[in-house]
């Protein structure tokens, strides 16, 4: 599989990012504290309903902001460009605060459908 797209809104620093990767090597540069982890660390949410750091999930939701949203599509490999948009995945991670108790709610689509639990993601 191959990440096509990314969109990233209000995730830990990252205020709103798209990206499409190309295929091959991509590179995530800049000056510390811009975003380059949080790319990562977006990645790897949408990818396993987790975080490879050990950040609180309250954490990742930017200072000032109820919800964040990670969006992406995923296209097979070694396929024509034509069929890879037939087998196209979209997967959604919705993080919203709780205003009660300041926990955060993970909610996950996978192609529009919601998901009730890693296994099933």
């Amino acid at each position: 599989m191959r990440l096509e797209r990314l969109e990233i809104s209000a995730f830990r620093n990252l205020s709103r990012v798209e990206l499409e990767p190309v295929e091959g090597l991509n590179f995530l540069i800049g000056d510390n504290g811009q975003g380059k982890t949080s790319v990562l660390e977006a990645i790897s949410l949408l990818a396993s309903l987790r975080s490879f750091r050990d950040a609180k999930p309250q954490d990742w939701i930017q200072t000032g902001q109820t919800t964040a949203e990670l969006d992406s599509w995923l296209i097979p490999d070694g396929l024509t460009p034509e069929a890879a948009q037939t087998w196209k995945t979209r997967f959604q991670v919705t993080l919203e605060t709780d205003p009660l108790t300041g926990s955060v709610k993970k909610s996950a689509l996978v192609n529009g459908k919601r998901v009730r639990s890693g296994a099933g993601y």
